[in-house]
């Protein structure tokens, strides 16, 4: 069995990214057509792309080569794109997300995340964002369906990607009951 080439890994992996991004279209909180950006802009949070996501969506906006908007972090397993709570994401606009169907999953699973465990096999617990006015409104389809695709991502993320998001999260309202 020979090794899997780069390419054939960000092809994988895009297949990953459209399927979550097919399961959570329907999975959209009450806000997410009149956003403001308050939850970007008022609160911490930090958005971290998935494997290859940033190029996923870079060619899915067309967005023209060697023009980024977004910050790129590297770890040992790659570079990703992140947007770091104390800038505004750059496709924010008045009237909402400028790149609605194609925004990263991180933001698309918001106010909900998960904690990886340090071990490949331990228990993966989910968190809302104690900021959220509507987390007390999710509906349990939303919660589910944001649930099942961390679930699908899970097996496809680096372990030094899983510690960083671990990181740059703030974990403190833990879902509950928590669920695997």
């Amino acid at each position: 069995m020979r090794p899997s080439s780069e390419e054939d890994r960000q092809q994988e992996m895009n297949e990953r990214i459209e399927e979550v991004y097919r399961l959570t279209e329907e999975a959209v909180l009450d806000c997410a057509n009149s956003c403001n950006g308050a939850c970007e802009t008022q609160m911490p949070e930090t958005v971290l792309f998935l494997p290859y996501e940033l190029e996923y969506i870079r060619e899915k906006i067309s967005l023209p080569e060697g023009e980024n908007p977004f910050q790129q972090i590297e770890l040992p397993s790659g570079r990703y794109g992140m947007m770091d709570y104390q800038k505004n994401c750059p496709f924010l606009l008045y009237k909402g997300c400028g790149i609605r169907p194609f925004r990263p999953f991180d933001c698309r699973s918001f106010p909900l995340y998960p904690r990886f465990s340090e071990s490949p096999s331990g228990p993966l617990e989910f968190y809302r964002a104690p900021y959220c006015p509507l987390k007390a409104d999710l509906s349990p389809r939303y919660i589910e369906c944001i649930l099942e695709a961390w679930r699908i991502l899970l097996p496809h993320l680096p372990p030094d990607w899983k510690a960083h998001y671990n990181s740059v999260c703030h974990y403190q309202e833990q879902l509950s009951p928590a669920r695997p």
